[in-house]
């Protein structure tokens, strides 16, 4: 306490009132269960070079200037990356691809597969491979295209989501007949 004041020292045992408001709780909760969306980092291209560093200004961009992962039309490819599950994980799990095509039509059919590795886990844990899906590119050319994939695998906060993004290009409902751009690549998850 302050020298020449009443204030004393709070100890263990005293009772302190407080006021809670309506406001107060909800702002609480409104912190609460927030859905969140953090960076996947796509490294790594499959050795074949079917999936491939691309520059944006080769795929029909003209003002912004990116090097993306990418896919070679009609044939099979991948990305590989990880992302660290962040410790306020509560719930969920999809991984969020943003596509781009320069073609008003087309669709890109593509494929998710993670693993999740937690401390003391190998990290050559075999993916596990969610349903594929065939995604319609906008009738504007390179307009970004959002595609979720909800995850069934169960990430652990602190552990390493290993993330496969793949193409399947050959198969008889990918029709898009230009190169794709994976412009992003999110995991989204609940927080605490």
């Amino acid at each position: 306490a302050q020298e020449g004041s009443s204030a004393r020292t709070i100890v263990v045992g005293d009772q302190i009132a407080a006021t809670v408001t309506a406001k107060t709780l909800t702002d609480v909760e409104a912190a609460l269960g927030q859905t969140r969306r953090v960076p996947v980092r796509l490294d790594t291209p499959d050795s074949s070079g079917n999936g491939y560093p691309a520059i944006s200004t080769n795929n029909g961009f003209s003002n912004v200037r990116r090097i993306v992962p990418a896919f070679t039309k009609d044939v099979d490819g991948t990305w590989e990356g990880a992302v660290e599950i962040p410790q306020d994980y509560a719930s969920g799990g999809a991984i969020i691809i943003s596509l781009v095509a320069n073609a008003t039509s087309g669709v890109f059919r593509s494929l998710v597969s993670t693993a999740v590795v937690a401390d003391g886990v190998t990290e050559d844990t075999a993916y596990t491979a969610e349903t594929a899906v065939d995604t319609t590119v906008p009738a504007t050319a390179l307009l970004r295209k959002d595609v979720s994939t909800t995850l069934t695998t169960t990430p652990a906060k602190g552990s390493t989501l290993n993330v496969k993004i793949s193409h399947a290009g050959t198969h008889a409902n990918d029709t898009l007949a230009v190169d794709c751009l994976l412009w992003g690549c999110h995991f989204s998850y609940v927080s605490v």
